[in-house]
């Protein structure tokens, strides 16, 4: 336990040397938590934020739509990543780079605190602090790809992009069928 404590401290104080350490001991259980804790945080926060009720939905299936939403492009993410770096040369097991990666959405669980702010009416400091978080994590996810692959940050970053090119392409192969089969 002393460990895990330490690795998600070396997240937030020293990313580099924690991010080394934990591709080399790719600890999957502790980053599967830190996954669905995080994805947990930012669905919470969804789905209060969103007009669900214009959907049809209440709250509670918002935030059930919301999670597993999370869960899956944070999963699909991390693989098209993985897949990504290997064109431009990224060695490493898949349990490392998921590990890593799933350990620097840890700044994320931040959110959730904060977001209590915004009850006392600070919204523009809730999101200026979320935006921050968000580009902290961003950050944190690439350094972590770095450390877990063997790449170059340009190299990393340049997975990251092609990865999200191909999450759009697919959204939007899904919308444009949706939408046809909805006007058909």
């Amino acid at each position: 336990m002393e460990g895990i404590i330490q690795m998600l401290y070396g997240v937030l104080a020293s990313p580099v040397p924690t991010f080394r350490r934990v591709a080399k001991e790719a600890p999957v259980g502790v980053a599967i938590v830190i996954l669905v804790l995080s994805s947990l945080v930012s669905a919470m926060s969804s789905a209060t934020d969103a007009p669900w009720s214009y959907a049809g939905m209440g709250m509670a299936d918002a935030f059930l739509m919301q999670f597993g939403t999370r869960i899956l492009v944070a999963l699909v993410g991390i693989a098209l990543v993985y897949l990504a770096s290997g064109l431009f040369g990224g060695t490493g097991r898949f349990a490392a780079v998921f590990s890593a990666i799933a350990f620097a959405q840890f700044p994320g669980l931040l959110n959730g605190p904060i977001g209590l702010l915004d009850m006392v009416g600070v919204s523009r400091l809730v999101g200026l602090l979320s935006f921050g978080i968000g580009a902290w994590t961003l950050v944190l996810s690439v350094l972590a790809l770095r450390e877990s692959r063997g790449l170059t940050t340009g190299k990393s970053v340049l997975s990251y992009f092609l990865a999200m090119v191909v999450i759009a392409a697919i959204s939007a192969a899904i919308f444009l069928s949706t939408a046809i089969m909805v006007v058909r």
